[in-house]
């Protein structure tokens, strides 16, 4: 029980395997940013961005396998168990500032009209998502 609470609360339910730079949003890049210099800079900031996010699910998964040997008995103290949350939360800590320095990155690329007219598509596609 221990094990699926700790993965779910880590991995946010489903995992962190999913694509947050995938087809859709490289093409958006591709038809919006009318600059090729600028363009294949924010498409490779995306790809390296996404390894990240990969690794940083890699290194989850890592955490839960360990803590499930922790407490394969059901019998780990939280004196054993309390350092694994601490490496996780700092795992997490550091995705997301480097999530958001690529943002930003991504971001200095592109002008104001261009930053505006990705952020419209995407608002369009997770409303229209959200209606599935």
């Amino acid at each position: 029980m221990l094990v699926a609470l700790f993965t779910l609360i880590l991995l946010g339910g489903g995992g962190n395997d999913s694509k947050v730079f995938d087809k859709v949003h490289r093409n958006l890049i591709e038809q919006v940013v009318v600059d090729d210099e600028r363009s294949a800079v924010v498409l490779a900031e995306m790809k390296a961005a996404q390894k990240e996010l990969d690794q940083t699910s890699k290194q989850l998964r890592e955490v839960v396998k360990r803590w499930g040997q922790l407490d394969a008995d059901k019998g780990a103290g939280r004196e054993a168990l309390e350092p694994l949350l601490g490496e996780a939360r700092e795992i997490q800590l550091d995705a997301a500032q480097a999530f958001v320095d690529s943002v930003f990155e991504m971001r200095s690329q592109l002008t104001e009209e261009e930053w505006s007219e990705v952020q419209r598509e995407l608002d369009a596609a997770r409303r229209m998502a959200a209606n599935d």
